[in-house]
């Protein structure tokens, strides 16, 4: 059985916006781009197809429409290159489905802007699949996602000591590329922002005082095997804090830690980028290890963690990025070691805590953004997860659907699940080991890395390119929680004020919408969400719709149609169409309906242009 293909991608660029490819009278100075890629099956056994390969199918996104003709090709394997010279010129990311038998393997590679040669590896769904690398083992290591797929590994500790190690695992990769911190680390974080990868602080040793350094690298320095470094000074000498990238600011919070093994924690914090740091705000409390997450309109909460008397937290604080501060809400958490954080499609963030002592019980908590701009606000839902074992070692990650990936271990064997945080009930997945951390890759691949090695889990393949269906249905939405609707069909009524659902994953830069809503006095609203920033709101009332002053009349319980192109926005309604141009949309947005307690969303459809 072969276990590689080949298959080569022609995309040219035509000036003047000649057509695709250029098949006929193309312009003589055409750019053409060359992707080579090479499809392999995974070195694990248990996740081979045991058949022989018999199609694959590859298919072309990005920011444009799907099409039979020219983002799809069916391919018959073979030992000869094959190739496709027909998919737009601006395609962004491929994919491939191969099939054997009752087997289907998927992969996924982003391409960038230059010609490149790559692998893809095709993994089965929901299949938790060992790589052959001990070097990915983790610890005292931290891991990162990278902004084309696969990730970084760095530090860590062997007998107290700390490690510098620096592995690369490229796209489509079985094997990471070796490399050299400049510096020894552990109790350090790990971050990409603005294309070059962090190392942040930590410290020689386990019982060793911090660095007051970080460590930059260009992320395609490192994708070509070239590791030279800058090092750049922090405000101070920090270790075991928590950190988050804050989108909007393409710099790395960094919150608490202690400046050596023995020392009590501290109550500062530094935003760092890829030129410096500078101290921001200052912590109502000092706090050792917390749990930092950005959510994806812009708050950034802070969670857990240890304080001075070696006591575990309870307080929940959100940071202001406009303000530079840090302020208390009145949500409050059990005090636990081990709490796990992470954000979810719509101003949301779910804490999940080990089982602990023993006892059938856990905290489960979920925490929703629900002020504006101007005004942070922190609500709380404390609930059980039906389904869901006496889990300890948990690690949680976000799902491309909105649920999330939960793993650890039960009565001494590695478990995962996946967990449908709105229904609060859990599905029991395929597990090969119990990860010390869960790295989301852009490909949608996870990475599960424990002490000695990591495994590859691929879900059902979604990213933020891939294209929604043509009739959104209540299971393709990321609802906030099942309770704050109620589902009728297509149909989607709100039973409490401010209920949301959102698009997960999903991404647009122009798109049509239309939707039908059952209408609602107070409005229903539609949320265009730029990452990393609150959302900017178009309002359907009964008699019209639009942003605050550019409006649009509207016969009640009408359907209406939006249109993006770039910053203006066209709303099409029975009655009228108007053109509104909307600062601060960015280059690709996000999506999401909050309604009034009644309001119904009948129907809903949304496709690229």
């Amino acid at each position: 059985m072969a276990y590689a293909w080949r298959v080569a991608l022609v995309l040219l660029t035509c000036p003047l916006g000649c057509a695709l490819l250029c098949a006929a009278g193309c312009a003589p100075d055409a750019d053409i781009r060359v992707a080579g890629l090479t499809l392999r099956l995974p070195n694990a056994s248990d996740c081979r197809p045991t058949r022989t390969v018999t199609e694959i199918v590859v298919e072309a996104f990005g920011d444009f429409p799907p099409s039979d003709e020219n983002t799809i090709d069916v391919l018959r394997p073979n030992a000869e290159p094959a190739t496709i010279d027909r998919f737009p010129s601006d395609t962004q990311l491929v994919t491939v489905r191969a099939r054997a038998g009752d087997w289907e393997g998927r992969a996924a590679r982003f391409l960038s802007d230059l010609d490149e040669v790559g692998d893809m590896v095709l993994l089965p769904e929901n299949r938790s699949c060992p790589l052959p690398d001990p070097a990915l083992g983790q610890p005292g290591g931290v891991a990162a996602a990278l902004p084309l797929g696969g990730l970084i590994l760095a530090g860590g500790a062997r007998e107290g000591v700390g490690s510098r190690r620096l592995a690369v695992l490229q796209p489509g990769n079985q094997l990471a590329v070796p490399s050299e911190l400049e510096l020894p680390r552990v109790g350090h974080g790990v971050a990409v922002v603005d294309d070059r990868v962090l190392v942040i602080g930590g410290a020689l040793g386990v019982s060793g005082p911090a660095h007051d350094t970080f460590e930059r690298y260009e992320v395609a320095g490192l994708a070509s095997g070239d590791g030279s470094v800058e090092l750049l000074r922090l405000g101070e000498p920090r270790r075991d804090f928590g950190w988050a990238v804050v989108p909007a600011t393409e710099a790395v919070l960094i919150v608490g830690g202690r400046p050596t093994a023995e020392s009590a924690p501290v109550d500062t914090a530094e935003l760092v980028t890829a030129t410096g740091s500078q101290s921001v705000g200052t912590l109502p409390t000092p706090r050792l290890n917390p749990r930092v997450v950005a959510l994806d309109d812009g708050v950034v909460v802070v969670a857990a963690g240890t304080g001075t008397g070696g006591g575990t937290l309870s307080d929940v604080l959100v940071y202001d990025s406009e303000a530079e501060t840090f302020a208390a809400t009145p949500v409050r958490i059990q005090p636990r070691d081990a709490w796990r954080a992470v954000a979810l499609p719509g101003g949301r963030a779910l804490l999940v805590s080990d089982e602990q002592e023993g006892a059938p019980t856990r905290d489960v908590v979920l925490l929703r953004s629900v002020g504006t701009a101007l005004r942070i606000e922190l609500v709380s839902e404390r609930f059980d997860i039906e389904g869901l074992g006496a889990v300890v070692d948990v690690q949680v990650a976000a799902l491309p659907d909105g649920d999330v990936l939960l793993t650890g271990s039960e009565a001494g064997r590695p478990v995962a699940y996946q967990v449908d945080v709105a229904a609060r009930t859990a599905v029991s997945l395929d597990a090969t080991r119990v990860p010390g951390q869960l790295v989301a890759m852009v490909d949608g691949t996870f990475a599960e890395l424990d002490d000695d090695g990591a495994s590859l889990r691929r879900p059902p393949l979604r990213t933020r390119l891939h294209n929604p269906p043509a009739t959104l249905l209540p299971e393709d939405l990321a609802l906030d929680t099942a309770e704050h609707w109620q589902i009728d069909g297509l149909q989607l009524r709100a039973r409490v004020d401010g209920a949301r659902v959102d698009l997960a994953t999903l991404e647009f830069r122009d798109f049509s919408m239309t939707m039908a809503v059952e209408d609602a006095l107070a409005g229903v609203e539609i949320l265009l969400r730029p990452d990393g920033l609150p959302p900017i709101t178009v309002t359907v009332f009964p008699t019209e719709v639009g942003p605050r002053l550019c409006t649009v009349r509207r016969s009640a319980g009408t359907e209406i149609a939006l249109v993006r192109r770039g910053p203006r926005v066209t709303i099409t309604t029975d009655l009228d169409e108007r053109t509104c141009t909307l600062e601060g949309l960015g280059n690709q947005v996000g999506l999401g309906v909050r309604a009034p307690a009644g309001a119904a969303i009948r129907t809903l459809r949304v496709a690229r242009d």
